[in-house]
């Protein structure tokens, strides 16, 4: 944003995007106008064990990022998207696209201290918390909690989607970012 020159903006992510979201209103809060983090991951939150990860790791390390998106496409996580044939082939695509971006590079991550899931009432910001119905448990948990210690916070549980909440009822999604956007506005 500094590079752009932007000097406070709307931050939006999903997923591990929601995550980076909720990191950068507590790194910079005076760069954050509001957030939506949207089915987040939250820093310092302890996933439940998940049985393909170190398939996936191995899969990794050896450069099969076929075999990588295979796993991630039939995870718990993809599971409700890849339902969907309007969108499954293009998730394919991202998913094969980027396979290689979360396990191929450690510099991407840039861990909080503390993490933010100690530090969610730090958070002054407009937030609202979007999720689907049928995404995963510990997604639920999180959006939970930054809905219960974030101050103000909002949350909004799309019917019939999963984890891919924007790609799997956009025109929701759009509404409900949307609403929430002008609502917040100066």
């Amino acid at each position: 944003m500094k590079f752009l020159r932007v000097q406070k903006a709307y931050v939006i992510g999903l997923s591990l995007g929601g995550r980076v979201a909720i990191d950068f209103a507590l790194a910079h809060p005076e760069m954050v106008d509001a957030i939506v983090p949207v089915a987040p991951g939250l820093s310092g939150f302890h996933f439940s064990d998940d049985p393909n990860l170190m398939e996936s790791w191995r899969a990794a390390q050896a450069g099969d990022w076929d075999k990588v998106t295979d796993l991630w496409l039939k995870s718990v996580y993809m599971a409700p998207a890849m339902e969907n044939p309007r969108i499954a082939t293009r998730l394919h695509q991202l998913a094969r696209e980027n396979a290689h971006e979360n396990l191929d590079n450690g510099a991407l991550e840039k861990p909080l201290y503390p993490p933010a899931i100690e530090r969610l009432t730090q958070v002054k910001v407009p937030t609202l918390i979007i999720v689907g119905n049928r995404d995963v448990a510990d997604i639920h948990e999180i959006s939970g909690l930054l809905h219960a210690r974030i101050p103000g916070a909002k949350e909004m549980v799309i019917e019939g989607s999963g984890h891919i909440v924007n790609m799997e009822k956009p025109e929701q999604f759009n509404r409900a970012v949307l609403d929430f956007l002008a609502s917040v506005s100066h």
